[in-house]
């Protein structure tokens, strides 16, 4: 047969024919086969022991809440892990959802007002305003593992395992960094962080390692799941300098209301950290009330009348201003 490269014929339609009918759709479902495969192991979730629902692996990023890792709504479903007791003279700060804790000295605070929203971290106040610190979790991925930088180091937790620390000044402030990896498929990277002065860095140095060794991630069959209570979800929503456990009213025969109670009483609701009136109604404000005097000031007037129009000017602005006793023991004053 005389094959004519450069012209259309009969045979050259037949191969087209061919082509398209028995090698594409062969080659296409091979292509096919091959990225259903890439997807599937991107997407598969991570198996978790005990009763808790697999929960999808969430890699490079912090952890997000207890609903989007698992489609749980957070206000009906809790996380709760046991953390155990902190050493002498510290607390201790516990993350069920990236199931880690870390103990702080007791004289430093947790920042409640400024949580991240995710819930991987935390943010800590220590007496000296130049000390800055925190800890935030992540779902642990090699690609993603920040390489320490400055001097390093190797801590040893108290489990035996192994860490790494670095330190490093530049501008007359001292960076010091400490980092926990568990590695596998629930594996969870934890970074805790400081920046201090350099010249009170020899002194925090002790109290930082410290802190870093005591880092512990759990395994994941020590979680238990449960619905939120309503003390959990409403501390989550509290203002700075109030606690559920403060005394709103009381009277002389001993019967005290709580912060707590009277949220519950009144049907509150934490929507975007921030306590609501039921069905997503205003704020709900407090008030610390003064005027509980044996032996009234001078002025007494003067601050009751200041405490009137502040009163007056929330109400004004909010539905519900709950007004926190100035005498939580309900005896009468003299």
């Amino acid at each position: 047969m005389n094959i004519k490269w450069n012209e259309v014929t009969w045979y050259s339609k037949l191969l087209s024919v061919i082509f398209l009918l028995g090698v594409v759709p062969v080659l296409t479902f091979y292509i096919g086969t091959q990225y259903e495969q890439e997807v599937t192991a991107d997407i598969s979730p991570t198996t978790v022991s005990g009763d808790m629902a697999p929960t999808p692996s969430v890699q490079g990023n912090a952890a997000g809440s207890a609903a989007d890792q698992s489609g749980w709504d957070g206000k009906t479903v809790s996380l709760s892990l046991d953390c155990g007791k902190p050493a002498v003279g510290f607390e201790r700060y516990c993350n069920p959802r990236l199931r880690y804790s870390i103990d702080y000295p007791s004289s430093w605070k947790l920042d409640l007002a400024h949580e991240p929203t995710d819930g991987g971290g935390i943010a800590f106040l220590a007496p000296d305003a130049n000390v800055q610190a925190s800890i935030a979790g992540w779902y642990f991925s090699p690609d993603t593992l920040e390489k320490l930088s400055g001097q390093a180091g190797t801590l040893t937790f108290a489990d035996g395992q192994k860490g790494d620390f670095s330190e490093e000044t530049t501008q007359g402030m001292t960076s010091f960094y400490a980092q926990r990896v568990t590695r596998g498929n629930d594996g969870i990277e934890v970074d805790f962080s400081a920046t201090i002065p350099a010249a009170e860095y020899s002194h925090m140095r002790p109290i930082l390692l410290q802190m870093a060794s005591a880092i512990h991630i759990f395994p994941p069959n020590v979680l238990s799941v449960g619905p939120v209570s309503a003390q959990e979800n409403f501390s989550a929503c509290l203002p700075a300098g109030i606690s559920l456990s403060d005394i709103v009213s009381a009277d002389t025969g001993g019967n005290q209301t709580t912060v707590l109670q009277q949220l519950e009483s009144d049907g509150a609701e934490c929507v975007d950290k921030k306590l609501v009136e039921p069905n997503g109604g205003t704020e709900i404000r407090f008030y610390r009330l003064t005027g509980c005097w044996g032996n009234p000031p001078s002025n007494y007037q003067d601050i009751l009348k200041k405490q009137e129009d502040a009163l007056k000017s929330l109400q004004a602005q909010h539905n519900a201003v709950i007004e926190i006793s100035c005498n939580p023991s309900g005896v009468s004053m003299p």
